[in-house]
């Protein structure tokens, strides 16, 4: 997954120390110093565990859920939440994209054809405006997402989760608003403590009726 990281943190700053100078009048004062086993402890024997184990999340520690906040309204189109929830006992620190589920590659994935999504928060849009005509929130066949290619970062300790809203719209050339079906929508996250990236998809059922489910997968490792 490649992307420019914008540091959204707190900002870094590097520091470049300047050692003082020391006259050899001044080090003939100095006094010498020693050091023995008594100021740092017993020497490690052989079998002592001198180190701790490090964390390494994994993408069985972690749940991607989908729930429908409502169907399509006079008012608004029909939205889903999705969420990334920490099942560990650790805090895990992941890179997304420009928001939940909407990376700058996520062209490259899997995605529905016949209906559109698009995040509640900025850093993704539509291409063209949703318009609503004859009950049917729809947009234009050829509409693409236009995503910032930008980096950001979530820590989420244990039982924590990360949501984002979504929104669903039908594409003007379908004979028919919101299609019966299964469409699928997935991108590519990662684990900044191991630099290993995983998948998460959601999957949105349409009804014949043109209600809307949903169902978030299990995530899973990233292999290639």
């Amino acid at each position: 997954m490649q992307r420019r990281a914008f540091l959204t943190a707190a900002g870094v700053a590097y520091v470049s120390g300047l050692g003082g100078c020391v006259s050899s009048d001044e080090e003939s004062r100095s006094p010498e110093h020693t050091t023995s086993s008594a100021e740092y402890g017993p020497t490690p024997t052989e079998g002592t565990q001198t180190s701790t184990d490090v964390f390494s999340p994994s993408a069985s520690e972690l749940s991607f859920t989908a729930n429908v906040l409502n169907q399509a309204t006079t008012e608004e189109p029909p939205s889903i939440e999705i969420a990334l929830i920490n099942n560990a006992t650790e805090p895990i620190e992941i890179e997304y994209g420009a928001a939940l589920l909407f990376s700058d590659d996520s062209g490259s994935t899997e995605w529905g054809e016949e209906i559109a999504i698009e995040p509640e928060s900025s850093g993704a849009n539509l291409g063209s405006n949703p318009e609503r005509t004859d009950g049917c929130w729809s947009v234009a066949s050829d509409t693409y997402l236009e995503i910032i290619s930008i980096a950001d970062f979530i820590t989420l300790n244990p039982g924590d989760q990360f949501t984002e809203t979504v929104f669903v719209y039908s594409r003007s050339e379908t004979d028919e608003c919101y299609p019966a079906g299964t469409y699928r929508f997935e991108d590519r996250l990662r684990f900044t403590s191991t630099d290993s990236q995983f998948e998460v998809a959601l999957q949105i059922s349409v009804g014949s009726n043109g209600e809307i489910a949903a169902s978030g997968e299990q995530p899973y490792p990233v292999t290639d």
